[in-house]
């Protein structure tokens, strides 16, 4: 039996207002749920683009930049 099943085998034996009290409750769990991905989904995308900010500024790291011709020997 899967938990879907057993919650409803447990929740028909419930008077209607209990049972109107776990299904608020599901709803309620449904609307946190989506709101917390919605916000990571957020976090995500702002994160990712001030990540993508840094890496088009670069890094120095010190030292002059070599010319091309010192990099390859003719």
């Amino acid at each position: 039996m899967n938990t879907v099943e057993r919650i409803y085998k447990d929740v028909k034996q419930l008077s209607e207002p209990m049972a109107q009290q776990v299904l608020n409750f599901v709803h309620c769990l449904k609307l946190d749920h989506e709101t917390n991905t919605q916000v990571n989904d957020v976090e995500y995308q702002q994160a990712k683009e001030r990540t993508l900010q840094r890496m088009r500024q670069g890094y120095h790291l010190g030292g002059d930049i070599p010319s091309r011709d010192s990099l390859y020997e003719r």
